[in-house]
């Protein structure tokens, strides 16, 4: 597949080459989305987001030179403002662009990245165990019903100034247990 050919054609409203675009560059675009989050979903519906974008803005869009470069970047652009818009930290720059992004990713990679997410996700849930009831109540208030400081300090009844210090404290609770057991939070 060219892809400076298969830009122009696109560009000029040709459905087959959209196509190929989209079933060539899904996986590679789904892969570098595993990387921003593991909101599967979210990726996938950020991925079709981008390429609706893309149909109906054809006519606009510059000359590319190079295609995956720029649809990950695109993609990585989407990914973050939709996940600003579902409250979620974003641990890096948005000004920076990961270099791994660039390089394809291989199943086994993604399979030994699965297993180790598994395998730090079940010390997460160990450390959670080990805290105080009150600890764990806003941490799951918080991270796992992704509720506000406003609804967790009016299903606590506390104040929002005390609801931030009890999760503060809570995370550095977890941190000093996840240390414990060499998993970085």
């Amino acid at each position: 597949m060219n892809p400076a050919v298969n830009w122009e054609l696109i560009r000029n409203g040709d459905r087959e080459e959209f196509l190929k675009l989209y079933q060539t560059y899904y996986h590679i675009l789904f892969a570098s989305g595993c990387y921003l989050t593991t909101d599967k979903e979210l990726i996938r519906d950020t991925i079709q987001q981008l390429f609706l974008q893309l149909w109906q803005t054809k006519e606009k869009l510059p000359a590319i030179q190079q295609l995956k470069s720029y649809l990950v970047v695109a993609l990585r652009n989407h990914l973050i403002t939709a996940m600003k818009e579902r409250d979620k930290t974003v641990a890096w720059q948005p000004d920076t662009i990961p270099l791994h992004l660039y390089k394809e990713i291989s199943y086994e990679e993604i399979l030994i990245r699965k297993a180790t997410e598994q395998q730090r996700s079940i010390h997460v849930q160990q450390a959670i165990r080990h805290l105080s009831p009150r600890y764990r109540q806003v941490i799951e208030l918080k991270f796992f019903q992704q509720k506000s400081y406003a609804e967790i300090a009016a299903l606590t009844g506390q104040s929002i100034k005390t609801t931030y210090t009890y999760i503060h404290e809570a995370l550095i609770a977890l941190r000093k247990l996840l240390r414990e057991v060499n998993i970085t939070a």
